[in-house]
């Protein structure tokens, strides 16, 4: 049966639609050969075949055309012998030509994932987090990945036509902190992106390279550094300024406690020269002199002042009763600490105070604890004072001693005179030392 008497069948028709399918499978594989870039040679022989098989086609549907539908005879004699040409001639050449195309399908394929092309290199470059973009000198774009289209789009609101514009926006916009060679630019919701611009040599026509970096989070990073930075600054200012402080308070606690023992060394030598002086046979002048050489040595900044253990408290203990004062004592010191100091502090004044302006002969001394402090109770049997008590020389240094180590001082003068103290330390005796071990 030939091609003719086939085609006026219905099967036939779709014969001849299946050979014009098969011709237009070729051209598809001379373009993606075209586009894969591959052999020149390969191509030539697709675009051979394609061409073969578009005229074959071509003459042979035109020829039944104009027998089987005008009932004239073909115009071409290659189209009467294409149309008294045996079917199965036409059936074998379609198989030879499907399993070719097949099989160039397949080989192309493969040749696209492991090829090297235009595409290629497109599509590696739209892969890179960085944004790239290839453009001549006078800004044209020639090779622009996705990023770079994205970063322009949100920076000049446009796809990308002028390199060069994009990058003198850059210039133009970029932070303080950085430089016109490598211009840093915040965008979009904070965004932060770095632009670096680069001749390429050797190129034909000359043209420059743009990347446009990510550096939100170096950015970011760099923000928060700076801030603690700023905050060590503002903490070394405060620390030195506490330094100062401290250096300050140091010399006004070491002046208060050099008046305090001048203050407590003159009045132990004046009262030692005033009981000479009433009774000169029962006191020893050389005491009275030693006295006043300690005085002199205070003033002269050449001794330190006396301490406050137990040699301090006993001693002022025996001055008072050698001075006519008996010291009647319920309770115990603090065995150490500021607390002490000060305690013994206000035993001195309290005793200066009972000889020189109440002329009283004993003074009590009551001590309790409450609440890990101590409060101490100063009164004498001598005359009250006739109205409130100014605190002037020695109570003023009391008190500022007191109030330095955390402690309270209340003067009362009705109806009789009386010093309270509450200083931070307690008495551990020797039995609640004993029961403890």
């Amino acid at each position: 049966m030939t091609l003719l008497e086939f085609a006026a069948t219905g099967p036939g028709t779709l014969f001849v639609l299946l050979l014009g399918l098969l011709v237009l499978a070729q051209l598809y594989l001379v373009l993606i050969s075209l586009e894969l870039e591959e052999r020149r040679r390969a191509t030539a022989s697709r675009a051979m075949l394609f061409l073969a098989e578009a005229l074959v086609f071509s003459t042979a549907s035109a020829s039944l055309h104009r027998v089987l539908e005008n009932g004239q005879p073909p115009q071409l004699p290659l189209g009467a012998a294409l149309i008294a040409a045996p079917v199965w001639a036409y059936a074998l050449a379609a198989a030879l030509v499907l399993l070719w195309e097949v099989w160039d399908v397949l080989r192309l394929r493969q040749l696209r994932r492991t090829g090297l092309s235009s595409l290629s290199v497109k599509e590696s470059l739209d892969l890179l987090p960085a944004g790239i973009a290839f453009a001549r000198e006078d800004g044209t774009p020639m090779l622009v990945n996705l990023r770079m289209e994205a970063v322009c789009r949100a920076i000049l609101g446009t796809p990308l036509r002028d390199a060069e514009a994009l990058w003198r926006r850059a210039v133009m916009q970029r932070l303080p902190e950085s430089s016109e060679a490598e211009p840093v630019l915040r965008y979009g919701q904070g965004q932060v992106v770095a632009f670096r611009r680069t001749k390429l040599a050797g190129m034909d026509p000359p043209c420059v390279q743009i990347l446009a970096l990510d550096r939100t989070e170096e950015y970011a990073m760099s923000r928060e550094l700076t801030a603690r930075n700023e905050a060590l600054r503002a903490l070394g200012e405060r620390m030195s300024a506490y330094g100062r402080m401290v250096d300050e308070l140091t010399r006004e606690r070491e002046i208060l406690e050099a008046k305090i023992a001048v203050h407590d060394g003159v009045g132990q030598a004046l009262l030692a020269a005033r009981a000479y002086i009433n009774d000169p046979e029962r006191h020893d002048a050389e005491t009275v002199l030693e006295l006043w050489r300690g005085v002199n040595a205070l003033l002269s900044g050449t001794a330190e002042p006396a301490g406050s253990g137990e040699d301090a408290f006993r001693n002022l203990t025996e001055a008072a009763a050698a001075f006519g004062v008996e010291i009647r004592l319920e309770g115990d010191l603090p065995e150490r600490g500021p607390g002490r100091e000060c305690l013994i502090t206000a035993l001195h004044e309290c005793i200066t105070n009972t000889l020189r302006h109440a002329h009283g002969s004993v003074l009590w001394v009551r001590l309790e604890r409450e609440a890990g402090e101590t409060v101490a109770a100063f009164s004498n049997n001598g005359v009250s004072p006739e109205g409130p008590v100014r605190e002037t020389g020695g109570l003023a240094l009391l008190r500022q001693r007191t109030e330095a180590i955390g402690g309270t001082m209340t003067v009362e003068s009705e109806p009789e005179f009386r010093l309270i103290l509450r200083v931070p330390g307690t008495a551990e005796t020797r039995g609640e030392e004993k029961d403890g071990r």
